[in-house]
């Protein structure tokens, strides 16, 4: 089986998005709930605290690209208030997750990342999207035809 190309997308049916819709937004909230779980550790603050968690992956995707940010590029990045990205790295690292970096960059501290706890999250998150993209496929068994 194969993923559908963008044109065959366009012709699903309302429920077919609908289906896939589901798997997708499934997969988000239970990477960014344990996510949250992992590193912020305080689960009943998971709605209060969506805010710092993406700052906080905005600054590991900008360290996993070699290309890590200053909070200038951080609010840019995330369309948030400079003033409440700052607000929010140094809750980070008052948390010990984030610590400052060369240029006036913002890091992820390199121990947060190697602990066993996290180890095991980035397996986990493999595995829910490998299990994702499985049920998607699933949803493709029957081939869309392009006839123009």
């Amino acid at each position: 089986m194969r993923h559908p190309f963008p044109n065959e997308i366009r012709q699903l049916s309302d429920e077919e998005l609908e289906s896939r819709n589901r798997v997708l937004l499934l997969m988000l909230f239970e990477m960014l709930r344990s996510t949250h779980r992992t590193f912020l550790d305080e689960p009943q603050r998971f709605g209060r605290d969506l805010d710092i968690l993406f700052v906080g992956l905005a600054i590991w995707l900008g360290d996993y690209e070699g290309r890590p940010m200053t909070p200038h590029k951080l609010a840019e990045y995330l369309g948030m208030p400079r003033a409440t990205t700052i607000r929010k790295i140094e809750e980070l690292k008052r948390r010990g997750i984030a610590q400052d970096g060369p240029d006036n960059t913002v890091l992820i501290v390199p121990d947060v990342l190697r602990t066993e706890k996290a180890r095991e999250r980035k397996r986990y998150w493999i595995n829910a999207f490998w299990t994702s993209v499985d049920q998607m496929l699933k949803l493709d068994t029957q081939p869309v035809d392009l006839v123009q």
